[in-house]
């Protein structure tokens, strides 16, 4: 599933309060919280009760226009007046939910409505679990959209393709700025280490976990050594390009983590003109050096 921008918005409303929140991953973000008091149903008749029953549904009313803004205020950009969020999921108890999703700004776009028996923080637990399927579907889908716009790029009959795959070609290019979208298969077992020599010279390499002693040299200390995919997922931010990280459910999924190594990478430009292609007496002294290291990447 997406894990970069894979970010969704949820609304807990019911007669006690609203809560805004965002779930990206694991990872849950209350934005605000705000609790009123409502007034209940009257039980006397008259003129009395019509008066009350009025002033009823102008407080709930206003109510519901305060969370419509409110949502407005947390899910749209003002610098772009988009959707901040892949989509918004919106549970309740009672009738507000249903009043709610009519009357919400219509780019904010709900991927599903569910009925829960609690509000606020319980309320999104609740509702976290039961738009987890919802979720799920929603980035396949999207993993599916980048994918086919990566086979789209090679697929492409010029030389202006903008994309590069496997993990030789595609991890010197992630510290330049012209990866767009990087692509990871979530099972990719490659390992990021970083050793420093006695005389603090720190060198940082890719490779499969079984290799890592034949890159460590007598004297040398391992700083770090992690799944090159969790690396990448807590520090992509940095490098200034979005994370997909794809698993192989679907074809498009298996045929990239299968025909291009798990590691792909959708350019902001092409690169090609830039790469000067080394002379042939070039390529034969590098030969043997190449083949020592089949198993490792720098970068």
């Amino acid at each position: 599933m997406l894990e970069s921008d894979q970010k969704f918005g949820f609304i807990i409303i019911d007669g006690s309060g609203v809560l805004f929140a965002t779930v990206c991953g694991r990872q849950q973000t209350i934005l605000s919280r705000w609790g009123v008091t409502l007034p209940k149903k009257h039980g006397r008749g008259g003129q009395s009760a019509l008066r009350f029953s009025r002033l009823r549904n102008e407080a709930r009313a206003n109510y519901v226009t305060k969370a419509k803004e409110m949502a407005v205020n947390h899910f749209i950009d003002p610098s772009t007046s988009r959707c901040n969020v892949a989509g918004i999921v919106l549970a309740g108890s009672a009738d507000f939910k249903e009043v709610l999703k009519q009357a919400l700004d219509p780019r904010l776009n709900v991927l599903a409505l569910f009925d829960i028996q609690y509000g606020f923080n319980q309320g999104l637990q609740q509702a976290v679990t039961m738009a987890d399927g919802t979720l799920k579907n929603v980035g396949l889908l999207q993993e599916k959209k980048i994918i086919s716009q990566f086979f789209e790029e090679i697929a492409r009959s010029d030389d202006n393709a903008k994309i590069s795959y496997g993990m030789r070609d595609t991890l010197p290019l992630i510290d330049s700025g012209v990866i767009e979208t990087l692509i990871v298969w979530e099972n990719l077992p490659d390992i990021r280490s970083v050793v420093q020599s006695p005389d603090g010279v720190t060198r940082t390499f890719v490779c499969k976990e079984e290799d890592i002693p034949k890159h460590v040299e007598k004297g040398d200390e391992i700083l770090e050594s992690d799944l090159f995919v969790d690396w990448i997922t807590e520090n992509y931010h940095n490098f200034g390009m979005a994370l997909v990280i794809v698993g192989d459910a679907t074809p498009e999924g298996s045929q990239f983590c299968r025909g291009f190594g798990g590691v792909g990478a959708v350019l902001r430009y092409n690169i090609a003109s830039e790469i000067v292609e080394p002379q042939e007496d070039e390529v034969e002294e590098g030969k043997e050096e190449d083949e020592d290291d089949e198993s490792e990447y720098w970068f």
